[in-house]
């Protein structure tokens, strides 16, 4: 007998900032443009309270019989409003079953464009390291202005930004954390902007390698926090690590990289409050 899978927990710190401020967006997507989808997608996820240290299950969104949506703060409902629709827009369960949607999800309002990476992709070679790929998803909408309409291409990174993991709109583009591979001087955030080659930022600290920069936010003063984690090392395409997992904060003002935190576990993502007074850290645990 198949036995259940136990429920995920993560706990989310909340870190204090000076000097830094972001809005928060969110895109809905009509259920015009709901795929069709016969099973369903469903995730059990508990909360854990870091204050009474109590684990508790929170009521679900749901918006058709075929799709869960589970919420992690019941906030959310706020957010997006107790009538939301949620919709299935593309799904490999049917074909290849790869991981295409896995991190990212840089929303370009202007051109109407979705980044994502993929998880780790086996190669054909079995000789060659697992590669990962970025998506871009471009909507059409009609005269009611609701999506209509999805065009999903898939492309390698550039060479010089191997293992893309989470990106976040920067000027007129992106930037985007490369995890890095096993040779040294590799990894780090670059600036992609439209038909430009990547531009570097910032590659190491102080001289020493990154571990596998995962997840960047960038806050209202300009200044770009991201989390530098031991990911690549589990996943067996990174070096043992030189630096621990630390939360940085870097000033493109006037070139100012400082760790900001390092008590974690495995991290996972960060977000930046809109308070202009907190970055919050999802924190998951070793090996799971």
């Amino acid at each position: 007998m198949a036995q259940a899978k136990p429920p995920i927990t993560m706990v989310v710190k909340g870190i204090s900032l000076t000097k830094c401020e972001t809005e928060v967006q969110s895109l809905a997507v009509p259920a015009s443009c709901i795929a069709p989808y016969s099973h369903m997608i469903s995730q059990d996820v508990n909360l854990l309270d870091v204050a009474t240290g109590k684990i508790s299950r929170l009521p679900k969104l749901i918006s058709d019989e075929s799709i869960s949506v589970v919420q992690f703060h019941p906030k959310f409902s706020d957010l997006v409003g107790p009538q939301a629709a949620f919709s299935l827009l593309l799904s490999t369960q049917e074909t290849t079953k790869n991981p295409m949607f896995n991190h990212i999800c840089a929303y370009f309002p202007a051109r109407e464009e979705l980044n994502l990476t993929s998880n780790l992709l086996p190669m054909s070679d079995r000789a060659r390291y697992p590669s990962i790929l970025i998506s871009r998803v471009v909507f059409k909408r009609d005269e009611h202005d609701e999506v209509v309409e999805v065009e999903w291409s898939k492309f390698r990174p550039p060479p010089t930004i191997p293992m893309p993991a989470a990106g976040t709109l920067y000027r007129e583009g992106a930037i985007y954390c490369s995890q890095g591979n096993l040779s040294s001087k590799t990894g780090g955030l670059y600036y992609m902007a439209p038909g430009h080659p990547p531009e570097a930022i910032v590659t190491n600290y102080f001289g020493t390698d990154f571990n596998s920069p995962r997840s960047v936010a960038i806050a209202r003063d300009g200044s770009i926090w991201f989390m530098d984690t031991r990911y690549g090392l589990e996943q067996e395409f990174r070096p043992e690590p030189q630096l621990p997992s630390q939360l940085y904060r870097y000033d493109p003002k006037d070139g100012d990289l400082r760790a900001m935190a390092n008590d974690f576990v495995m991290p996972l993502s960060i977000a930046l409050g809109s308070h202009n007074t907190t970055v919050y850290v999802a924190d998951g645990e070793e090996g799971k």
